[in-house]
């Protein structure tokens, strides 16, 4: 029997989200140089919880899903870094996604 990856045994709650980090443009499209504090962090969702439950009980489901290319807010403290089988990754919660920018 295969051991499982620590990605694969990784199980999210309520609405977490774990982003693979992509390399962030240092550029706009027409060529303005962006300054490190004003990069937003852009990755894919490779894993979600099933989503939060309200008061009464009923489960709301992500809007967000795995493979979704998205930008998280600029807070550094919504989110923690996490490395996963030498990956970086963003623990973050789904509120935290500014943008989806491919599905």
């Amino acid at each position: 029997m295969e051991e499982k990856t620590e990605l694969e045994q990784c199980v999210l709650l309520n609405d977490s989200i774990l982003v693979e980090l992509k390399e962030g443009d240092s550029r706009t499209k027409s060529g303005i140089i962006l300054h490190e504090s004003s990069k937003r962090t852009k990755g894919e969702i490779v894993k979600t919880g099933p989503g939060v439950y309200t008061q009464n009980g009923e489960q709301l489901p992500m809007q967000v899903k795995t493979g979704d290319i998205v930008l998280l807010k600029n807070d550094k403290d919504s989110y923690k870094d996490i490395k996963l089988d030498g990956g970086n990754y963003k623990f973050a919660n789904e509120r935290e996604v500014t943008v989806v920018l491919k599905r």
